[in-house]
């Protein structure tokens, strides 16, 4: 098993940058909206893991 831990940060300057090019007005309010449905977000999870999975791959092929 190959098994890693990251964490992921988008610090706020660049979350209002996202909201304002969506034409979303940005508030802390949002924010915590945002953070609770990322983490309750199973489809995230899946995907990361399948690029991973895929990084992984094309590590191994490069590798050996």
């Amino acid at each position: 098993m190959i098994k890693i831990s990251i964490d992921l940060e988008l610090d706020e300057e660049r979350l209002r940058e996202i909201f304002e090019g969506q034409d979303i007005r940005f508030s802390k309010k949002k924010a915590k909206e945002l953070q609770r449905d990322l983490d309750n977000n199973e489809y995230i999870q899946e995907t990361i893991e399948e690029t991973f999975e895929e990084f992984v791959e094309e590590l191994i092929c490069e590798l050996f």
